[in-house]
């Protein structure tokens, strides 16, 4: 049967199961060794042919993104926003996979055809897309013609090393004002991770990184005698220490560093009766132990946000560092991000919008006011979204669909009763 309606077709698969008869009649608990390997290779085939139907698909919507470019300081067009609330990706994640997917669809036809009959992984190519968007496509090409032929024999990290090598003997010019040019780029961050623990990262140039390890391994080469840490721990514990004081050497892992903390605790939390989690500014949740230990280290101001019992702040408390309006410190502290759906931007980065402007009408009251980060506030002046309240929920309606795209705060965590073995706990929350 042909296809006429292909709108039609699109919204029956976005909107029903997904179905591969073949794959849902196999049953793995039967199978043998030499029938889980099989199936193993099956399962990859199918996700390799997806990937390349996703790539077909974001490669067109990349084009359309780009005809929407005008070139001014509202963005590219709104149907790169609603594209990521659809996707639930904030923007920068959704330009990479949006530009990888143009890249492999328009110049690597190759690559694409391999991918699409399962020959390799998206693992597998996704370094040939990285290392070569800053070439143009003759040499791009020329790079895909040194390592196509042993691409799905390799791993991710195998490839990027092939690759990597390619590159540079291509355009040995051009690899060098890359260089030049990524440097331009170094950045120091922190990235939040689970259980109450974090990521630093430092871009740096390649031999800045190696005697920035050799101080560290040098500072904690000797270990004393009792110290049972790895030297992975060391390192960690070594290189905090040298960047939070003015001496050198191991600190022991003890370093605990004057903060401000969101604490939204209890008083019998705060002093450990309970174990209700906390909230660290800029992270996320952290244990109650942490919270005692940073709440009560040197210098460290508190913070306590109200809540009630299911977890929606309710009140912000005054603090003796300087702060904004109650009311902005309110709104910050409730919502955390940017409401636009799959945006991270940090509230405290974002500016305060009314959902129903305040020139026509609308009040400066907590129902009505909601952060909304630069790009997406933008978007909403220019007539690209409407955003209406609903409840503690913040509603996008995409004027070019028709489609609303909804977002909420996340409860805080509030203590729950105690089990029958007598052991305080909280809330788990999705």
């Amino acid at each position: 049967m042909q296809i006429t309606d292909h709108d039609a077709l699109a919204a029956a698969l976005a909107n029903n199961d997904p179905c591969a008869t073949l794959y849902d009649d196999l049953n793995p608990d039967i199978l043998s060794i030499a029938g889980l390997m099989d199936a193993a290779r099956a399962a990859k085939r199918l996700v390799a042919h997806a990937e390349a139907f996703q790539a077909r698909v974001f490669a067109k919507a990349e084009r359309v993104i780009r005809a929407e470019d005008d070139g001014s300081s509202r963005g590219r067009g709104a149907t790169e926003s609603e594209l990521g609330a659809v996707l639930h990706l904030p923007p920068s994640t959704l330009r990479r996979v949006l530009g990888e997917c143009g890249s492999l669809c328009e110049r690597f036809p190759e690559t694409y055809d391999l991918l699409s009959k399962g020959v390799v992984s998206w693992y597998q190519i996704r370094p040939l897309l990285e290392l070569t968007s800053c070439m143009d496509e003759q040499d791009a090409r020329e790079v895909q013609g040194l390592v196509l032929a042993v691409m799905a024999d390799l791993t991710a990290r195998q490839n990027r090393v092939r690759v990597d090598r390619a590159v540079v003997e291509v355009d040995p010019e051009g690899a060098a004002q890359r260089h030049a040019q990524r440097h331009q780029q170094r950045v120091f961050e922190v990235l939040p991770d689970a259980d109450g623990m974090a990521t630093i990262r430092l871009f740096v140039k390649a031999e800045i990184a190696q005697a920035v390890l050799a101080k560290v391994n040098a500072a904690c080469a000797k270990r004393a005698r009792g110290d049972h840490r790895t030297l992975d721990q060391r390192r960690a514990d070594t290189a905090a220490h040298l960047l939070l004081s003015t001496g050198g050497g191991d600190s022991g892992g003890g370093c605990v560093p004057a903060a401000r903390v969101s604490v939204v605790v209890s008083v019998e939390s705060l002093i450990g009766l309970t174990d209700t989690p906390a909230q660290l500014e800029g992270h996320g949740a952290i244990t109650a132990a942490q919270a005692r230990a940073l709440a009560t280290a040197p210098g460290s101001q508190l913070r306590r946000l109200f809540v009630d019992g299911a977890g929606k702040l309710l009140h912000v408390e005054p603090t003796r560092y300087r702060l904004t309006a109650s009311l902005s410190r309110h709104i910050q502290a409730l919502y955390r991000t940017c409401t636009f759906p799959g945006c991270g931007v940090v509230a405290q980065r974002c500016d305060l919008d009314h959902k129903h402007p305040f020139g026509q009408g609308g009040r400066s009251c907590e129902e009505n006011l909601h952060p909304a980060c630069r790009r997406h506030h933008n978007e909403k002046t220019a007539g690209k979204w409407r955003v209406v309240g609903q409840g503690d929920a913040t509603v996008w309606i995409s004027t070019a669909t028709g489609r609303p795209y909804t977002s909420t705060p996340q409860p805080y965590p509030v203590p729950r009763p105690r089990g029958r073995d007598n052991r305080p706990g909280f809330w788990p929350r999705a």
